[in-house]
């Protein structure tokens, strides 16, 4: 199973911010994330795609260097989701 880390705002809406995640894509992956906590659902996904903003790596890689939501996933992999980050000086 892949490890899935979640950050930032996300954990809201998850029962615990690291879970392992059987699944053969980063598609297969999400759809059982948002299963399980719907409150991702919401938050990530947006018609059905994972909205703009997030940034989804894999063992440091974003997922759009490869390919999308259908980058082959391993079990010994690790995900991680970023929300949107914004700040700095005014």
């Amino acid at each position: 199973m892949a490890q899935v880390k979640l950050f930032g705002n996300l954990r809201n809406y998850a029962v615990s911010p690291q879970v392992d995640i059987p699944g053969a894509d980063i598609a297969a992956i999400l759809e059982s994330l948002c299963e399980n906590n719907p409150g991702l659902n919401d938050a990530l996904l947006e018609d059905g795609k994972i909205r703009p903003y997030y940034r989804i790596m894999i063992n440091g890689r974003g997922i759009e260097l490869a390919d999308g939501i259908h980058t082959q996933v391993n079990e010994i992999d690790q995900i991680a989701i970023f929300p949107p980050i914004a700040g700095g000086q005014q």
